[in-house]
């Protein structure tokens, strides 16, 4: 007999993300059923994001800036400004993390 596994989900979520985020967030509790899903964001989407908690009780939502001490997207920037490069890629880098 098929035994379903427990699971979570980690996705990162950018602002140009956002539109997309309901329907991705209905497939995944739809199909995959998984016990959680962590979405890692700016805190800036908070307040975007925090509205679908009364459609998906499951997902949490945490901060990118807080999850390595010391280490945010702007050190990403900064980095790359230091070598005369355009910042506009960090988020990319950032997610790597």
């Amino acid at each position: 007999m098929y035994s379903r596994r427990s699971f979570d989900i980690v996705s990162c979520v950018s602002y140009d993300d956002l539109p997309i985020v309901f329907s991705c967030l209905k497939s995944l509790n739809l199909y995959l059923k998984p016990n959680a899903i962590y979405l890692i964001s700016s805190k800036l989407n908070f307040k975007y994001l925090n509205k679908f908690k009364s459609y998906f009780p499951n997902i949490k939502l945490l901060d990118e800036d807080t999850l390595i001490p010391d280490f945010k997207l702007e050190n990403i920037k900064q980095y790359f400004r230091n070598l005369n490069k355009d910042p506009k890629r960090s988020g990319w880098y950032f997610q790597q993390f």
